[in-house]
């Protein structure tokens, strides 16, 4: 058999292997998550209901309307002539669905279940990455030639120049810096706080609301701008603070999707601004490395000292107290614990967010430097992420049944797909075309 047949061939029994796995797991994902699986094969283990009430994972759930938060302060009440504080601490649904540390289930079950998403998602995005900047890199040449026959070539750098474009020049005239920046963060606040259902900003409960979320997004998006410029310093290296009003689209399309695919909590991403380092060409790579790790770190940090007040908060919420004291403090704890636990999701979606291989992101220099280094930092942070926000209380089976679990392997099978689907059409059909037919 000649040589380029045979590498032909190979190819497409490589391919019809992916294909098998691709259909199988993507047939199997539906299969479960629609119920049909359970009728064509009666004598597979039912999943169990999913628990909706408010309390503890792993405690009984009580009777409660089907969209009552999953996650809300603690029911039983404490005998005594002093009031719990709890009656007085206003919780918002959308806080309501992040538990607090104690809330966290530690069922091997469910643990085991979001270690391996966290896996799988490493696995996917870490293969359709690296495929995807090898054959970019192989097939560059095909592709320009491509976008100059369609006459796309003269637009894409026009799109490139508009989602990196930043305000930097306003932002360095100095008079306008503060304005700018309350009225992006401002945006940034109405907009995730329409993923709480029913929002209405023109409430005074709404507009708490929103002022609480751009509270949350300006501290999490200038954590990591702080360090990076106490980098800079460190360095001796010039910094710039740019806003991203960009950015501002990703923001309204994560929100869009949120609600259109009945999310909860919902996803709440979009940096507004950022740092520029100048980093010399010959210490550029080892220097965007540090930069990206502690970008991350810091989001974290702010993230999980949120989470920890929220945790504490919630301890005190029970203790006895006088009701008058209660009721002039009950104000101010709920404000407290809504803005930890929003501070906490906006942390962590943003870390997640971050470290995943896209371009422009932290994640994508860590990644390009040491896969391996990648894998050890992505796979914690999906961890949480699935583990505290995608898929809190439910086991393999029942995940299905999480339209966040749901969302999530339509994702990743359509990355997949796309990723085996161009492979195919560079390394097979395009072969064939050139070789055979003679099409170049």
């Amino acid at each position: 058999m000649p040589r380029p047949l045979m590498k032909i061939v190979t190819r497409v029994i490589g391919f019809l292997i992916f294909l098998c796995l691709f259909v199988g797991v993507a047939g199997s994902v539906f299969a479960v998550s629609t119920g049909w699986a359970y009728e064509l094969f009666p004598g597979l283990p039912e999943p169990p209901s999913l628990q909706t009430g408010g309390g503890l994972p792993g405690e009984a759930a009580a009777d409660t309307e089907e969209n009552e938060p999953r996650f809300g302060l603690p029911q039983t009440l404490l005998p005594g002539e002093s009031v719990p504080l709890r009656n007085e601490v206003n919780i918002r649904p959308l806080a309501a669905e992040i538990p607090t540390p104690q809330q966290v289930s530690v069922e091997p079950p469910i643990i085991a279940t979001n270690v391996f998403l966290a896996v799988i998602m490493a696995l996917i995005f870490g293969s359709c990455i690296t495929i995807l900047d090898d054959m970019l890199a192989e097939e560059q040449g095909r592709i320009q030639a491509w976008l100059r026959a369609y006459r796309v070539d003269q637009l894409l750098p026009k799109i490139a120049d508009f989602a990196t474009w930043s305000a930097n020049r306003a932002i360095q005239q100095g008079c306008l810096t503060l304005p700018i920046v309350v009225v992006i963060l401002a945006v940034y606040g109405i907009l995730f706080a329409f993923l709480e259902e029913g929002t209405s900003i023109f409430t005074r409960q709404g507009a708490l609301l929103a002022v609480t979320m751009a509270f949350s997004v300006g501290i999490v998006s200038f954590a990591g701008d702080i360090v990076r410029r106490v980098l800079g310093r460190l360095w001796k290296a010039r910094s710039s603070f740019n806003l991203y009003p960009f950015s501002l689209l990703i923001a309204l399309l994560t929100v869009g999707v949120s609600r259109v695919f009945a999310l909860t909590p919902g996803i709440a991403f979009g940096v507004p601004g950022g740092a520029d380092v100048e980093i010399p060409a010959e210490k550029r790579e080892r220097r965007e490395v540090t930069l990206a790790m502690w970008t991350v770190a810091a989001i974290l940090f702010v993230g999980i000292a949120g989470w920890v007040i929220s945790g504490l908060t919630l301890s005190f919420i029970d203790a006895p107290i006088e009701e008058r004291v209660a009721q002039a403090i009950g104000g101010i704890v709920s404000g407290v614990q809504n803005t930890s636990l929003l501070l906490w999701m906006v942390a962590l979606e943003t870390a997640f967010f971050t470290a995943l291989p896209l371009a422009y992101g932290s994640g994508r220099v860590i990644f390009k430097w040491n896969k391996f280094v990648w894998i050890l930092l992505f796979v914690p942070i999906a961890f949480a992420f699935n583990h505290v926000l995608l898929n809190p209380q439910s086991g393999f089976l029942d995940s299905f049944l999480n339209g966040n679990v749901r969302m999530m392997w339509a994702v990743l099978l359509a990355l997949a797909g796309l990723t085996g689907g161009l492979w195919f059409y560079f390394n097979v059909i395009d072969d064939i075309l050139q070789e055979w037919v003679g099409l170049k």
